[in-house]
């Protein structure tokens, strides 16, 4: 037992105890040892596990718009808007995160501090009407630490909402967050479907050559069953759909347009690859099929993959096959999907998946049967 900082003193039949004046040093221990001793003097030790001094608070590293990925320049989205953040605290670690969104940078505007745990994305949802379309707002974070120090403030660039187009030329570079289905507040579908899916599109340095307009919106039921939006004919992938079962509904639309006059650039083509990112919700797929079949297929097994239409030939071919070098890849780990792209047109989402033996039944629409091993539906 050491007794280095303070000697051992009897305070009686007090639970507790405190003393002042100590100089402490940043980034050591220090441990608290109590004894304590019955009527006939009997007596045993115990000590705490220690304690570590932190007189530095956390430092915020990055803010930035959308959720992972690139840092978001647009958004279609005019009622919620996301932002993922970390900090730095290598004595006595981040505790928490405190969130914010306004009109400016380390402005509290638009939604006051919220104190989130265990989580480095966030998001604000908000009425009707407060986000203004084409107006640029930023997300502040603040973290505290395990001492409950609390860091400076963190903005982000900030984001322009409700803006699903931009102009381009040979030495611009932007990113778009668009949403491919509509979602309530708790990340499910408002039609009760398969979940949230949120797509971003970056456009690199040099991606076109001459000036162009860039327009990316999601396609609701209405265009769908009418085949068609002011940028032209769309196909419904419900019914055209591939030999791979689809991942909801998710259809979205990105053209190209001439700056000037707005004429769609059918099949524009890009000098390099752009990337689409889609983070992807197969769990109430998963959950489903176990509740009303078996326990077989796991969110692990579906391969999420992202289809385009031609429109000459009329059929669906994986996305990653317009580039000359096709590249797409899976994190399943945070469910995101990427995919570079080098030709426009209408893009849907879709999966496979792996299994063994039985009724595998996504939907009460589609089910499939198999009796003889192993085999990729549909495929």
């Amino acid at each position: 037992m050491a007794d280095d900082i303070r000697v051992c003193e009897s305070i009686g039949m007090r639970p507790n105890g405190s003393h002042y004046g100590l100089s402490l040093q940043h980034g050591d221990s220090y441990y608290v040892t109590v004894i304590a001793c019955n009527g006939a003097r009997m007596c045993s030790a115990a000590h705490s596990d220690g304690v570590t001094i932190d007189t530095t608070p956390p430092v915020m590293k990055y803010v930035r718009d959308g959720v992972m990925g690139p840092d978001m320049d647009y958004q279609v989205f005019t009622d919620i808007i996301f932002a993922y953040f970390l900090a730095s605290d290598p004595d006595s670690g981040v505790a928490s995160y405190e969130v914010a969104w306004g009109t400016g940078p380390d402005l509290v505007d638009i939604t006051d501090f919220e104190e989130i745990i265990n989580t480095t994305i966030w998001r604000a949802k908000v009425k009707d009407g407060v986000l203004e379309i084409g107006k640029k707002y930023y997300a502040t974070v603040q973290a505290t630490n395990g001492a409950g120090l609390l860091s400076d403030r963190l903005s982000s660039d900030g984001i322009v909402v409700g803006k699903s187009e931009y102009v381009f030329d040979n030495s611009s570079t932007a990113s778009f967050f668009f949403d491919t289905v509509n979602v309530n507040d708790n990340g499910t579908r408002k039609d009760g479907g398969v979940g949230k899916t949120y797509g971003t599109l970056s456009v690199p340095e040099g991606a076109v050559e001459e000036e162009v307009k860039l327009r990316c919106y999601s396609l609701d039921e209405k265009m769908l069953n009418e085949n068609k939006t002011e940028e032209g004919t769309v196909s419904n992938p419900i019914k055209t759909k591939p030999k791979q079962l689809m991942l909801g509904n998710y259809s979205f639309l990105i053209k190209a347009l001439d700056p000037l006059n707005d004429t769609v650039q059918e099949g524009f083509r890009f000098a390099k690859p752009i990337k689409l990112s889609m983070f992807y919700d197969v769990n109430n797929l998963v959950k489903a099929n176990k509740k009303h079949v078996n326990n077989e297929v796991t969110k692990e097994d579906i391969d999420p993959i992202l289809y385009l239409w031609d429109l000459q030939n009329e059929i669906w071919f994986d996305a990653a096959l317009t580039c000359p070098e096709p590249w797409s890849h899976v994190n399943r780990s945070i469910k995101l999907l990427e995919v570079h792209v080098c030709h426009l047109t209408q893009f849907a989402f879709f999966f496979s998946f792996f299994a063994q033996n039985g009724l595998i039944q996504f939907n009460k629409d589609h089910s499939i049967y198999c009796s003889y091993g192993a085999h990729r539906s549909l495929a």
